[in-house]
């Protein structure tokens, strides 16, 4: 009895706060439903799935969605206009669907493993756990049972059986035991050590998006085939990268940058610098041709000035260079 009486204070806990939508959310997403309103007294699980099922399917699924500027509610910007979406996307959207629908639900972000990822972990071997790991999935609520993970959007990676029975056709919870305190501490140690895992991986995903977004403006001027264009943009962004190891540039000349490069990386880095500056110059002030090989030099010293910073750097400064700042 006391099993019941714990699992009925968390289900109250869980109806009163893991059905809340905001209320331009819940407009969109009925007028998705194609203005389907759940009957008051709701619907059973296996119901509500299928309807979330049937609508979720139409979506798209791009792991590289295009970029949204909308600035407004972004369900109703997801539903209404892009429509295309990753796993942070759908479990949004699933989330805030199953809500509607009567179901409580709430949005979780981690890692995921391969079958063969779990097998290593299992023999003892490392799993290196990569920014691509990173996905985002629902967890619904089932009486009785607690929240469940569970996926809508494709591909179907992960699908507990426990979350395809009924609420009606749930087994019955344990007996009352008597409860040990050791246990119940060791219980409250785990759950703790689990937050700080989950805020740890959280904020460590948060950071790795981030590196990846800012590092896309490098990707694309490498993607540029006009020599010129690229050498310019590719000096703009060494002016932003040398402005995080203390080489602040407030406009005027960029050969008045040459002394601060000699302090800091050496006469022969100065000289090259100022080869980059010409080279630059002529891209944008001549009818000059931009050879691949001025192009490749420019490059060449970028990422030279990367490596050396990285090098130059403490443990501390590497990580902020690397993860806050984004330049390494």
């Amino acid at each position: 009895m006391g099993y019941l009486r714990s699992e009925n204070g968390y289900r109250d806990f869980v109806y009163k706060n893991y059905l809340e939508i905001p209320e331009e959310a819940r407009s969109s997403i009925q007028n998705f439903l194609g203005g389907f309103v759940p009957p008051e007294d709701g619907l059973t699980f296996s119901d509500a799935k299928t309807i979330a099922d049937s609508y979720i399917s139409s979506l798209p699924y791009s792991d590289m969605p295009k970029a949204s500027y909308y600035r407004g509610d972004f369900i109703t910007d997801f539903l209404s206009e892009n429509r295309e979406g990753n796993s942070l996307h759908f479990s949004t959207v699933e989330t805030l669907l199953f809500r509607y629908l009567g179901i409580p639900a709430r949005y979780v972000e981690g890692y995921i493993l391969t079958e063969d990822e779990l097998e290593t972990a299992k023999n003892g071997g490392a799993v290196t756990i990569n920014p691509e790991n990173l996905r985002a999935w629902t967890e619904i609520y089932r009486d009785g049972v607690g929240f469940v993970p569970y996926e809508l959007d494709p591909p179907e990676i992960y699908l507990h059986d426990q979350m395809m029975t009924d609420p009606m056709t749930e087994a019955d919870p344990p007996e009352d035991e008597q409860a040990d305190p050791h246990s119940m501490l060791l219980r409250i140690l785990l759950l703790v050590l689990a937050v700080i895992v989950i805020m740890l991986a959280v904020g460590f995903a948060i950071l790795a998006i981030r590196r990846a977004y800012i590092r896309r403006r490098y990707k694309r001027i490498l993607k540029i085939t006009d020599n010129g264009e690229a050498v310019s943009l590719t000096t703009t962004y060494l002016i932003w990268v040398v402005s995080h190891a203390g080489i602040p540039y407030k406009n005027g000349s960029l050969h008045d940058l040459c002394p601060e490069f000699e302090e800091l990386f050496g006469r022969d880095m100065r000289e090259k610098y100022s080869e980059v500056i010409r080279i630059q110059q002529q891209a944008i002030f001549s009818d000059l041709v931009i050879y691949d090989e001025e192009r490749a030099m420019v490059t060449g010293f970028l990422n030279e000035v990367v490596g050396l910073l990285g090098k130059q750097a403490s443990l501390t400064r590497r990580f902020r260079l690397k993860w806050i700042d984004c330049v390494v």
